[in-house]
């Protein structure tokens, strides 16, 4: 809204930005797609259609935050507030980057719109369709087990170096979450679902039930011969590496969808999870331009190998690290002799 641009226009945008990006850092992809495609679109209703079919959804009338001003329920993105478990002050609608926890954007004391922190913002009654996590939940446990030992995860996932499932989440009992959203932008929900869905119609799939689905759907996209990859559990292993706080996602959401699918698909192998790194003290954050990002490397002069070489020397693997200019600086002339000029 911001720069005026539509949901696609800006998709278009940042998707060129971001192959500029990785371009100038020297990282190939075989293909760099996106989820804004017809064969996402698919993917994703075959899977919401399969656990339909499967019983694992259940409609709910819950509360949302709304803006008054704006007349529109707010996205995970478009509210913020107190986190209720940390009092982090900017948590989001979704997570909380204080302390990592997810969170439904109605946990938030004093919330607040993004667009307009000035504007009214209540809650307002509205039905979703729920993905029962609760019912799936034996089997992820069971299939975490058996990952974990055979994949050799990172010990700062959902299960520690002993094989002792340490997420408060799976230890206290998986809840059922909110799969759909009152958004406009996004895949639609597949029609069909008749009385146990009543009320959902003209809504979109919540984007961390999607976004996942980009792997396989980026990949549909490549080649025609997709489901070699991602329906072959026996003969592809599938690597993933990222920041501690989208673990849960990836260990927990994500297989649970496919284990509730009900088809063979390839599921997570070995995860590599970073703790975080900071900057100047602080966290990064694109919001509030706290931090050093991309274009903005790009800007400095300095060659990509540097910064990979630093990026690298720095990984945040067994507890947060973090950037500054000073250390940036110091570690390249100690290390490599760089100047870095005035």
């Amino acid at each position: 809204m911001k720069e005026g641009k539509t949901p696609q226009e800006l998709c278009s945008h940042y998707w060129k930005v971001h192959k500029d990006t990785y371009d100038w850092f020297e990282l190939d992809f075989d293909h760099f797609g996106r989820t804004s495609t017809p064969l996402h679109t698919d993917i994703t209703q075959e899977v919401f259609l399969n656990l339909r079919k499967n019983d694992l959804l259940e409609r709910k009338e819950t509360l949302q935050l709304y803006c008054e001003q704006d007349q529109k329920f707010l996205a995970d993105r478009f509210a913020e507030g107190t986190c209720p478990y940390c009092s982090y002050p900017d948590a989001r609608g979704d997570q909380c980057d204080g302390c990592s926890r997810t969170l439904d954007a109605v946990e938030l004391i004093n919330p607040r719109c993004v667009d307009n922190t000035s504007h009214t913002v209540m809650t307002k009654s509205s039905t979703h369709m729920y993905l029962r996590l609760d019912v799936i939940q034996p089997q992820t446990e069971a299939w975490i087990r058996e990952s974990w030992k055979i994949g050799k995860w990172s010990p700062n996932s959902v299960v520690n170096a002993q094989g002792e499932i340490i997420d408060s989440r799976l230890k206290s009992g998986l809840k059922p979450s909110a799969i759909t959203r009152d958004l406009k932008w996004g895949v639609p929900v597949p029609a069909g679902g008749g009385e146990k869905e009543e009320g959902t119609e003209g809504k979109v799939i919540y984007c961390w039930f999607d976004a996942p689905l980009g792997y396989p759907s980026i990949t549909a996209n490549l080649t025609p011969e997709w489901k070699q990859w991602w329906f072959n559990p026996e003969h592809v292993k599938l690597f993933q590496f990222m920041g501690k706080d989208n673990i849960y996602f990836h260990t927990v959401f994500f297989p649970s969808m496919l284990i509730g699918d009900g088809r063979p698909w390839t599921k997570l192998h070995h995860i590599s999870g970073t703790e975080f790194l900071n900057y100047e003290g602080g966290k990064f954050s694109k919001s509030r331009n706290l931090g050093v990002f991309g274009t903005q490397a790009q800007k400095t002069g300095i060659p990509a190998s540097v910064w990979r070489y630093y990026l690298v020397a720095n990984r945040p693997e067994s507890g947060d690290s973090m950037f500054s200019w000073g250390d940036f600086v110091g570690r390249l002339c100690a290390h490599r002799g760089f100047r870095v000029h005035g």
